[in-house]
């Protein structure tokens, strides 16, 4: 859970390359913050489903 501060054109590059390494470790959980940015949250979705949790203020999460 956290921030992967992807946001921004010049972040843009590397969305995919980290996509594909968090399939490579297929984590449980995958719960990015606000500060990953919204086209590497859709690619993170897209390509990780089962892991990939929305996060926004208030939300809880029981593991």
């Amino acid at each position: 859970m956290g921030g992967f501060h992807l946001t921004g054109r010049i972040f843009e590059p590397i969305i995919e390359p980290t996509v594909k390494e968090l399939k490579h470790i297929n984590p449980s959980f995958i719960v990015p913050g606000h500060c990953t940015g919204y086209k590497a949250i859709h690619r993170i979705a897209t390509e990780l489903p089962n892991s990939f949790m929305q996060n926004s203020v208030g939300t809880k999460f029981i593991i």
